[in-house]
């Protein structure tokens, strides 16, 4: 492994996410101690362990995601309490924020690759002494949701799921198809799925976000 870049750098092992398999390598011994280490780990076990990356270190005061399901999008900011250089690790202070233009056009930016994503979060980092944000990754489908609006946005991916269906095996958006058992207040209900009426949306309408709900404290290992 070769690596020419500024220190300090960021080396991850493997496609762990929450922060494992991350370390942050202060100067070039340290490197070549990680690199032995690395030797000990290549092919071992899940091949996927022989996998590493590495790059420079950026000291962020805070990250960002931005959350896109469907048409439907969240910001969210990221503090992190516990004093650990990684911002997605321990307890954290979640934050909800407007969406801006620029982080609309970051995630449907992102929704083009691969064919098109109907769910996806960009995760960014906000580096402490310029101001600048960088875009770190793009998360599938295997994205957390945020504890306090987790409810809300099931629902969300419950709907997309439906609408995707609806589309597929019942030849367009306005067929009807069978009634779907869905949980309601209290006690569980039917509905009847269909696709939207005519007019009911016009192009070019802005996409659908949430009011900012208050600020929580919450386990970052779980987003």
């Amino acid at each position: 492994m070769m690596y020419s870049q500024s220190f300090p750098a960021v080396v991850k092992i493997g496609s762990a996410h929450a922060g494992y398999g991350k370390m942050r390598i202060t100067d070039h011994h340290q490197m070549e101690d990680f690199r032995t280490c690395l030797a000990m780990t290549k092919g071992s076990g899940d091949s996927s362990s022989a996998y590493c990356c590495a790059e420079p270190f950026i000291e962020g005061d805070y990250d960002l995601r931005i959350q896109k399901i469907g048409s439907h999008y969240r910001v969210f900011k990221r503090t992190s309490v516990s004093g650990a250089w990684k911002t997605n690790t321990g307890s954290a202070h979640l934050e909800h924020l407007e969406l801006t233009p620029k982080y609309k056009r970051w995630a449907d930016e992102a929704a083009e690759m691969f064919g098109g994503l109907d769910i996806l979060t960009v995760d960014a980092i906000h580096e402490s002494s310029t101001g600048r944000e960088y875009i770190l990754e793009v998360n599938g489908t295997s994205s957390g949701l945020a504890p306090d609006v987790a409810a809300e946005d099931n629902l969300h991916i419950r709907d997309l799921v439906v609408e995707k269906m609806n589309a597929h095996f019942c030849h367009g958006p306005g067929a009807a198809v069978p009634q779907v058992l869905v949980e309601g207040e209290g006690q569980a209900a039917e509905e009847q799925v269909s696709g939207p009426a005519p007019g009911a949306a016009e192009e070019g309408a802005m996409p659908a976000a949430s009011a900012p709900p208050p600020a929580t404290v919450s386990s970052a290992e779980s987003f």
